[in-house]
């Protein structure tokens, strides 16, 4: 082993994974609308679809709920909530019935976190809650859903429900 290699693996120091919830929701957010604004101006010249559908697949983690055992839409309703509380940050709440599953953004969470990340504009900021429900519409329409998102200020509501 050379003398330069020893010296390094010598003052060798484990990090440990100490962020607080809060301090870590806050830099999955930063990264997200950092990605976001990145892309936006990258495909600036691109047709707005194709915007729209990157922007979905950021901020809706497909891959993530595919390996939970969804069976009906209050699993997918808990799974969306924990996960939009738990990772990103955001205030919600649940209403569910034996055939349909709700979730309630509370407040403005969803537009006030966005809206402070990385100082994000107002316009860009409705342009990401839009891709989020739609990306919430196409993740209940893969497991069979009805996905209703109602307009509700200054947030929204989503609802999957096994209804036509």
């Amino acid at each position: 082993m050379s003398t330069t290699t020893e010296k390094t693996t010598e003052n060798k120091q484990t990090i440990k994974a100490e962020w607080q919830a809060n301090k870590l929701q806050t830099e999955v957010l930063k990264s997200v609308a950092t990605l976001y604004n990145s892309l936006e101006t990258i495909l600036s010249e691109q047709n707005a679809q194709v915007i729209a559908e990157v922007n979905k697949t950021i901020l809706i983690n497909k891959n993530y709920y595919a390996s939970l055992p969804i069976e009906n839409p209050t699993d997918l309703a808990k799974a969306v909530a924990e996960y939009t509380t738990n990772v990103l940050g955001i205030k919600v709440s649940t209403v569910t019935t034996p055939t349909k599953a709700t979730i309630v953004f509370e407040g403005g969470s969803l537009a006030n976190k966005l809206a402070t990340i990385n100082k994000l504009q107002e316009e860009a900021v409705e342009k990401l809650i839009i891709a989020y429900k739609n990306g919430l519409a196409d993740l209940g329409a893969i497991y069979g859903y009805v996905t209703e998102v109602t307009t509700a200020q200054p947030d929204f509501i989503v609802t999957f429900s096994k209804e036509k």
